[in-house]
């Protein structure tokens, strides 16, 4: 950020950044919370990481009564110089939460409520602790609604699925499955009961389809600035 644009050390920023699978919303968080000084969270590893462990434990994605022991009993830490992973009981998972089968089983472990409200209150401490830029699918909406600045980053699901095959994670022959599949959790997570994929209310939109990531960074970078100005011309006047 530009000097003028720097907060007193009082000024705790948050930064809530939402968005479907593949919107481009984990890489624009990290490269922007580098810019800002900030640490980051990508919120989807903590889900991923309960259904990673419900997986290997062979836990019904359907038993809540399970899932929510599980959560309960699991610490979460953020992950220092690796913000591709987060420390869950003192291990730093990153690659094994990022399989096709955490994939095709996250987003039913994530629906349930007492699993999200453990997941948002561990959030919420997380936050607490530091000026951050977290990521996930009910940041501005739910875990923290009074963040100053927020974004909805999304993308078509066809450039989304183009991503999964850049990334690795799907072959060309796969990328039908992959675009079908990226939709089948849009629909789940829209129509959830609890948290439902959604943008706040205040949110600025932005679409990815197009844009690079250094492109995409800069324009989050822009709007976090004038928000910033804003804000502090507010508490000036």
């Amino acid at each position: 950020m530009t000097d003028e644009t720097h907060t007193p050390s009082r000024f705790r920023l948050h930064v809530a950044i939402d968005g479907p699978a593949g919107s481009g919303k984990s890489t624009i968080g990290k490269k922007l919370a580098r810019r800002l000084d900030c640490r980051f969270l990508d919120t989807g590893l903590m889900y991923r990481a309960l259904t990673w462990c419900a997986l290997q434990h062979d836990v019904d994605p359907d038993d809540v009564v399970a899932l929510t022991s599980m959560g309960t009993e699991m610490d979460f830490q953020l992950s220092s110089g690796d913000e591709d992973g987060i420390v869950v009981d003192g291990r730093i998972m990153k690659d094994e939460v990022r399989t096709l089968d955490v994939d095709a089983t996250v987003s039913r472990v994530a629906m349930h409520p007492g699993v999200r409200e453990i997941m948002v209150k561990r959030q919420r401490q997380l936050a607490r602790q530091t000026c951050m830029v977290m990521v996930g699918r009910d940041i501005g909406t739910v875990v923290l609604p009074s963040a100053q600045v927020k974004l909805w980053v999304t993308a078509s699901p066809g450039e989304r699925a183009l991503r999964r095959f850049d990334e690795g994670l799907a072959t060309v022959g796969d990328l039908p499955a992959v675009q079908a599949g990226i939709e089948r959790r849009d629909e789940i997570d829209a129509t959830r009961r609890v948290s439902p994929l959604r943008p706040a209310h205040d949110a600025i939109h932005v679409v990815t389809d197009g844009l690079t990531a250094d492109e995409a960074v800069s324009l989050a970078e822009r709007i976090v600035e004038e928000r910033i100005r804003g804000a502090l011309h507010r508490c000036n006047l």
